[in-house]
């Protein structure tokens, strides 16, 4: 995993891609907010049907972050590109004027040859 993948991920749990304050872009008037960007128009709705359903009352980002494997061994799961472009997506969407490279072929770097990183 890469250390950009591995930031968009803890950024996410640890609610740094949401601004209360700050209007989505999409346009709908609603605030940046983890319940927003469930049905956010800028986001493309295959990427959270790529995601495992979660239970009632759990985000499904949380969740797909909840079945990711604890080892790196065993491989990524069929979700892990449409996790890591959902992301990459809100993190677009949270910086519309930052050049946020896209993250390129997530499933190549799972396995890391140096384990020290």
């Amino acid at each position: 995993m890469s250390r950009v993948q591995r930031s968009l991920l803890v950024r996410w749990r640890l609610g740094r891609f949401i601004n209360l304050r700050e209007e989505c872009p999409c346009a709908s008037g609603q605030y940046l907010s983890r319940d927003h960007l469930l049905t956010c128009r800028a986001l493309d709705p295959s990427l959270f049907d790529a995601l495992p359903q979660p239970p009632f009352g759990v985000h499904i980002i949380d969740h797909a972050l909840n079945c990711l494997p604890l080892k790196a061994t065993t491989g990524p799961p069929p979700f892990w590109y449409a996790l890591l472009q959902l992301l990459n997506s809100i993190d677009r969407l949270r910086h519309p004027l930052a050049t946020i490279p896209s993250v390129p072929d997530p499933g190549n770097r799972w396995f890391c040859s140096d384990t020290s990183t």
